[in-house]
């Protein structure tokens, strides 16, 4: 049996990605977490096979902090990223902290489950809309932290205009990223600098359009 745990702060993900899983015989849910503070206690407990780990969870560390923690600490466990997100850069970066498999929320969930298997397997795998192709020739092109550098932008401010770009407030991402409120508004300002833009709505727009954050 693969045993697989779950990372997911929506409850109807979770029933639903639990239901699915436990149809198939090869697989096991051990169990659940919606807290993203807690998934690595989880792992050291329930020593999963895999961890299927969304990456906007609602807490104080991101669904990146956590990949990045889990492959440190527990290696034997591998991750699949199932996001709303489905740009290259965010495949490209959570591939980098240690994911092995990335599949996108709004594709057919038969790929999930070829996800957790393939990785299993010791493989890696991309759901659609990216293929291994573009996302290894994506990681050629952007190099070592160079994504952010392309734009101009820091990691930093990339990891901030992600969140704006989905609806966060100033003083939420503040909380989230352990920052003060009003450095999260120098970042906001620094970005429209850099970009040229001249509010959030042509911020978010340029982010979008140029593949920086997914739009869902």
């Amino acid at each position: 049996m693969i045993r697989v745990l779950l990372a997911d702060d929506h409850p109807l993900i979770l029933r639903g990605v639990r239901e699915l899983l436990a149809a198939e015989p090869d697989l096991e849910v051990v169990g659940a977490e919606t807290d993203p503070g807690e998934v690595a206690t989880a792992v050291a407990s329930l020593r999963p096979d895999i961890l299927i780990q969304d990456l906007t969870m609602a807490g104080r560390l991101s669904g990146l902090e956590v990949i990045r923690t889990v492959r440190e600490r527990y290696p034997a466990t591998r991750i699949v990223v199932l996001s709303m997100h489905s740009t290259l850069a965010s495949i490209h970066e959570a591939m980098g902290l240690g994911a092995s498999g990335y599949v996108s929320k709004l594709e057919d969930m038969q790929q999930l489950i070829d996800a957790v298997r393939s990785v299993h397997a010791g493989e890696r795998h991309f759901g659609s809309p990216c293929t291994r192709e573009q996302v290894e020739a994506f990681a050629r092109e952007s190099g070592h932290g160079r994504v952010a550098a392309r734009s101009g932008l820091t990691r930093r401010e990339l990891e901030v205009l992600s969140m704006v770009a989905h609806g966060h407030t100033s003083g939420e991402i503040a909380e989230v990223l352990q920052i003060g409120r009003r450095t999260v508004e120098t970042h906001r300002a620094s970005m429209a600098s850099k970009l040229g833009v001249r509010n959030q709505v042509e911020l978010v727009r340029y982010a979008i359009d140029r593949g920086l954050v997914s739009p869902n």
